[in-house]
């Protein structure tokens, strides 16, 4: 089952070819982003929201790059 799944993601996320031609990456799959997407963005976040985020995570799910779980965040 475990060879099924890491397949059907590397296939999914992967560049394919046919003698030699490229049939496209995952950036040919995506739209660009709208103006109003951008600026979604770009805009400033607000504390209440981060906290509210925060708050409403899994204490103890995967950890971020800096391998600290949403635990640490939520009690300190």
């Amino acid at each position: 089952m475990k060879e099924i799944v890491v397949n059907h993601f590397k296939n999914l996320f992967s560049e394919s070819t046919v003698e030699g031609q490229s049939m496209g990456t995952l950036s040919d799959q995506f739209h660009d982003l709208t103006i109003d997407n951008i600026k979604g963005l770009a805009a400033n976040y607000m504390t209440k929201e981060v906290y509210n985020v925060l708050k409403d995570m899994g204490s103890l799910k995967a950890p971020g790059p800096d391998s600290f779980q949403a635990l640490f965040f939520q009690r300190y």
